[in-house]
């Protein structure tokens, strides 16, 4: 059982990243699609559940966080998209 506390509560783990953003987005979501006083605030429930679970002391390891989709990869797939050629090779 130390294995299931370990994968839980050890915030240098890339699998205790992955569940916990999974939580956040999945509760985020879900809380999304309620109404309250007939409004609904959609995808904004995600934020408001990742600030909550930080403040509760859920964190990601430092180095996760930053290893994300660089500016260059995001500029290529622009490039890439914006040609009809790409699409007519689909």
């Amino acid at each position: 059982m130390d294995w299931i506390q370990n994968l839980l509560f050890n915030d240098a783990s890339v699998a205790h990243t992955v569940i916990l953003y999974a939580f956040v987005i999945a509760l985020g979501v879900a809380l999304g699609k309620m109404k309250f006083f007939g409004i609904s605030l959609g995808v904004t429930f995600v934020l408001f559940v990742g600030l909550i679970a930080g403040h509760f002391g859920f964190s990601a390891e430092k180095n996760i966080l930053h290893t994300g989709v660089r500016a260059d990869s995001i500029h290529l797939f622009h490039w890439i998209a914006s040609r009809t050629e790409f699409f007519l090779l689909l």
